[in-house]
C-alpha cells in the first residue's frame, strides 16, 4: 500500500542489473540517450521522460505511466518500443550535469549524498551522462551503493 499518493515527474527510469536506477535532468540534458545505452548494455526499460514514483512502506517506487508504457524517445529515428518493466523499487538518482568531471571540481571520494523524494532518501550522484565510460559507471555506482544499502545513511 502506498504511504503517500505518487506523483509524476520528468525523468527516465532504467533496471541495471535488477537495481532501479531514477534519471533526473532537464530536457536534452541525455535522460533517454543515457537510458538506451543502459537497455544496450542489458538494462531494462521502466519508463522514459516520465515516470510516477510513490512511497511504498519506506522505499521509492517508479511506475511507468501506462500512456508511454515501453516506448522510449530515441532522437532522430522516433519512439521505439522496448520490453519494460512497470514497477521498480528505486537505489539510485542520477542527477544529470552539463559538465565533463575534467571541467568541474570534483572530489575523487566524495561524501554520499541523498535525495529525498515522497519522504524517502535515496542515494544521489551528480552525473555527466556523455563520456564513454558513463555505462560501465552506472553499473559500478549500482554496485557501490547496493553494497551500502543500510549504512551510514543521512538521519
Amino acid at each position: 500500500m502506498m504511504d503517500q499518493k505518487k506523483n509524476l515527474i520528468h525523468a527516465s527510469c532504467v533496471s541495471v542489473n535488477g537495481h532501479g536506477v531514477l534519471i533526473m535532468g532537464p530536457s536534452g540534458s541525455g535522460k533517454s540517450d543515457l537510458a538506451l545505452r543502459l537497455i544496450a548494455a542489458g538494462g531494462r526499460l521502466v519508463s522514459d521522460d516520465y515516470v510516477h514514483i510513490g512511497n511504498f512502506n519506506g522505499e521509492l517506487m517508479a511506475m511507468t505511466p501506462s500512456a508511454i508504457a515501453g516506448l522510449i524517445e530515441v532522437r532522430g529515428v522516433g519512439l521505439v518500443r522496448f520490453p519494460y518493466l512497470s514497477t521498480i523499487k528505486v537505489d539510485l538518482v542520477l542527477a544529470l550535469t552539463d559538465r565533463p568531471p575534467g571541467n568541474a571540481p570534483e572530489e575523487r571520494l566524495p561524501e554520499a549524498q541523498y535525495q529525498q523524494l515522497q519522504g524517502v532518501d535515496v542515494p544521489l550522484l551528480p552525473f555527466y551522462p556523455f563520456e564513454a565510460s558513463a555505462v560501465d559507471k552506472v553499473k559500478a555506482a549500482v554496485l557501490y551503493y547496493a553494497g551500502r544499502a543500510g549504512k551510514k545513511r543521512r538521519p
